[in-house]
């Protein structure tokens, strides 16, 4: 937070000054990307610490653990729809990683459940996606859970480095407005904005290990592993993280780290869904997690009505960044695990061959094609 400006940042900077913002988050471990998006939906990320996994799998980042806490629950997404709650991903641009990370999410996609209130409100940009998600808000049909991916596309907005990070300023404003659009919603909502890891900037704090952190324990954690040692009790960089909601008051500093509990991380989300509607956790890394539901201190019935973004001017956001020839790493990790899908074939055969791809829309439109492959034969099964 301290390396961009409040000229460059105007919208998350006012959010954070006018709401409550996190000092001491950290992402769940010292590492990439998708271990850390792991962390934040699934309270592990079954012993990987890079975004490529160096054993066979199924198409999936996070499998359902052997035993788990529900029947074939892998992540918060399962977990709550096992015990009757509803989640739903939005998304814009491109295609949703979130959805394809965990063996969960994709069963629920494959069974046909991508219509509400469970699965992805699929969106061509971030423009439909906040049109979508207002026209659910002002219906009153957000589910208990809503997950919103940024676009990672190298024109995308999710603010990840040497990107335009005046795209996210966008979303971000987006999102705020469309939840404010029906007062009686946004009096029970609260709009977390965080990121996975830190980007590289320069940080004073260093992750040091806490005595409360606790290891996911989920059988997949092994010091002796000859590629990735790691035990899982130190955090990994601090992030920002930014606390939304009319039950907030102005300026307020969220912090959980003076009382014996752990300070934030990822698995702080999930640990706050767990209280708010009653779940077992996942884990032993979100069980023993900080919820940051205390920072709701107001009563409904005495919500903010202020508009604190009402005369923040959002940045001109111009189409250009250093990158914009390349191609985006999360792009190229996610057709490779779509490639790993068990498709079968017209003769029963799952193997299949990646093709050689050039451009951001050939990554698009295989990732695209190939998941409705997987969901046409999943519900083909389905009795």
């Amino acid at each position: 937070m301290e390396i961009f400006t409040l000229k460059q940042l105007p919208v998350l900077s006012t959010l954070a000054r006018e709401y409550a913002v996190c000092d001491y988050w950290f992402s769940s471990v010292p590492t990439m990307t998708l271990p850390n998006r792991a962390f934040a939906s699934a309270g592990s990320c079954q012993g990987q610490m890079f975004d490529e996994k160096d054993s066979k799998h199924t198409g999936c980042y996070i499998e359902v653990p052997s035993k788990p806490k529900k029947p074939g629950v892998a992540s918060i997404f399962g977990m709550l729809e096992a015990c009757g709650k509803h989640w739903r991903m939005y998304h814009g641009g491109g295609t949703c990683q979130a959805v394809t990370m965990f063996a969960d999410t994709m069963k629920s996609q494959g069974e046909g459940k991508k219509n509400k209130p469970l699965g992805v409100q699929h969106s061509t940009d971030s423009r439909k996606l906040a049109a979508n998600l207002e026209q659910d808000v002002r219906s009153n049909d957000l589910p208990e859970y809503t997950f919103i991916e940024p676009d990672f596309g190298i024109h995308g907005n999710c603010q990840h480095p040497n990107y335009n990070v005046d795209r996210g300023e966008l979303l971000i404003k987006a999102v705020y407005d469309a939840l404010r659009s029906d007062p009686e919603v946004w009096k029970q909502t609260l709009f977390i904005i965080t990121y996975d890891e830190h980007g590289g900037c320069y940080d004073h704090v260093w992750p040091w290990p806490h005595p409360q952190l606790k290891p996911p324990n989920d059988g997949y954690t092994d010091l002796s592993t000859k590629h990735q040692p790691f035990d899982f009790t130190r955090f990994g960089v601090r992030v920002p993280a930014v606390l939304v909601s009319p039950l907030i008051e102005p300026r307020t500093v969220c912090r959980q780290f003076d009382n014996g509990n752990p300070p934030f991380d990822h698995t702080s989300i999930l640990r706050t869904i767990e209280d708010q509607w009653h779940l077992p956790p996942l884990t032993e890394r979100d069980a023993a997690a900080s919820s940051v539901g205390h920072v709701l201190t107001r009563d409904p019935s005495n919500a903010r009505t202020d508009n604190p973004l009402q005369t923040v001017v959002v940045p001109s956001a111009p189409d250009c960044h250093p990158g914009a020839t390349g191609l985006s790493h999360l792009q190229q990790v996610h057709a490779e695990y779509i490639a790993q899908l068990p498709i079968p074939d017209r003769l029963g055969n799952t193997h299949h061959v990646m093709p050689a791809l050039q451009t951001e829309d050939e990554y698009n439109e295989y990732i695209r094609l190939r998941m409705a492959q997987w969901e046409a034969n999943q519900r083909s099964l389905v009795p």
